[in-house]
């Protein structure tokens, strides 16, 4: 199993890294240690879609430190093409007119401080 550190040096490669349960068959991206629908630690490592479909999202207007000077942008939760599911941001969302859900984007890379998602 691939670890965090592991996750974010692939995203730096343009890789979505993420895992597969090996009991249920659940997908998603990031590090687990066990799979958050049946609890099962036999997960392996998988290679994640880079386009998907916004199921939902918030923008962030005053966000944590960290992000201030990126400030608006979109919160993301995206369902990949594959059945990974991912979460990220989207800059330069600043009204809900910007986004939806549904809307189709694509993995951008690592982005300074997180995964980053992009209209297609």
């Amino acid at each position: 199993m691939h670890s965090i550190a592991d996750f974010f040096e692939s995203a730096e490669r343009g890789e979505l890294k993420g895992y597969r349960c090996m009991d249920c068959g659940h997908r998603g991206t990031t590090f687990a240690l066990a799979c958050p629908r049946c609890g099962s630690a036999r997960l392996e490592d998988s290679q994640c879609s880079h386009t998907g479909s916004v199921r939902s999202f918030t923008i962030l207007n005053v966000p944590s430190e960290m992000f201030a000077d990126s400030a608006p942008y979109a919160y993301v939760v995206v369902d990949l093409d594959d059945g990974c599911t991912a979460s990220g941001w989207m800059k330069g969302i600043s009204t809900p007119a910007e986004i939806s859900t549904g809307m189709r984007v694509r993995f951008a890379g690592l982005k300074g401080k997180g995964i980053a998602f992009e209209k297609l």
